[in-house]
């Protein structure tokens, strides 16, 4: 199901904001199709030049740092994982279709946390853009998690100006963005990495406010979805983890397991 909402997700961002065909339909004198008229109104109908090539006229050429806060890490030791405590992200936790997966969670003290915590606390809607080993994957924070970014990772946040997460999360996970990344990704020895001061200048395409708010109305409840879907996922991936040795030894019987579901529920 996910891969599925992703993928539509992925398919309205890509035809609005990269391959634009509303715009080139009317630059050929066509109507746009799969668009309302008040939508398709929004859509210029002819393009102009820029840096990043020619793009619908009154678009913006942007760098990141326009539209969202850009905060790297904190660089210090990795604290020692607890049984229990505060989540620390790890790049583990960075799915490939832009979720975090807290299955397996890297937990750290208090104290520990607070110190991690003090540039930025990584909230709902924020996004993680990964620095070293996986340079440049990308996952927006979900509802009801709040965590500490781990080493070589760095936090997108929304301007109030720009409170489009749903845009933002799209545009970091697009084909330009990841081409954008790889112009700013410097070859290591041993391990290439995306510098972080080259973060906030990654520069996209900003479309006008009226457009990115109506992409913003349709695909929020999409992301929302994922992120519920992921969740859920995860609790049973536990509840599965805790049961199956005990049925396998025969420590419960299957009477014993629905209880014990019952009680985890």
């Amino acid at each position: 199901m996910n891969e599925t909402l992703e993928a539509v997700a992925r398919a309205l961002f890509k035809s609005w904001f990269v391959d634009v065909d509303p715009v080139r339909a009317k630059a050929e004198g066509r109507q746009p199709t799969d668009v309302g008229v008040e939508t398709a109104a929004l859509f210029a109908g002819a393009f102009q030049n820029s840096l990043l090539g020619k793009i619908p006229k009154g678009w913006e050429v942007v760098e990141l740092e326009t539209i969202a806060e850009v905060i790297d890490c904190l660089h210090s030791t990795k604290p020692i994982r607890q049984p229990r405590g505060k989540p620390l992200l790890q790049l583990r936790n960075i799915r490939d279709d832009g979720l975090i997966d807290m299955t397996d969670t890297y937990w750290i003290k208090d104290e520990d946390y607070r110190l991690w915590t003090s540039r930025i606390e990584a909230s709902p809607t924020d996004c993680v853009v990964t620095n070293v080993g996986r340079v440049g994957a990308v996952a927006q924070i979900p509802q009801g998690l709040q965590a500490a970014l781990g080493r070589n990772m760095t936090a997108a946040r929304c301007r109030q100006s720009f409170p489009y997460p749903t845009f933002l999360i799209q545009c970091l996970l697009s084909s330009p963005m990841k081409d954008e990344m790889a112009l700013k990704t410097d070859a290591g020895t041993i391990l290439d990495a995306l510098n972080v001061r080259k973060i906030p200048r990654l520069r996209l395409v900003r479309p006008p406010m009226p457009l990115v708010s109506q992409f913003e109305a349709r695909c929020r409840p999409l992301r929302a979805r994922m992120e519920q879907n992921a969740g859920d996922s995860a609790t049973l991936a536990g509840i599965r983890n805790a049961l199956l040795p005990k049925l396998l030894s025969g420590e419960i019987r299957l009477k014993g397991a629905e209880e014990s579901v019952e009680t985890e529920t």
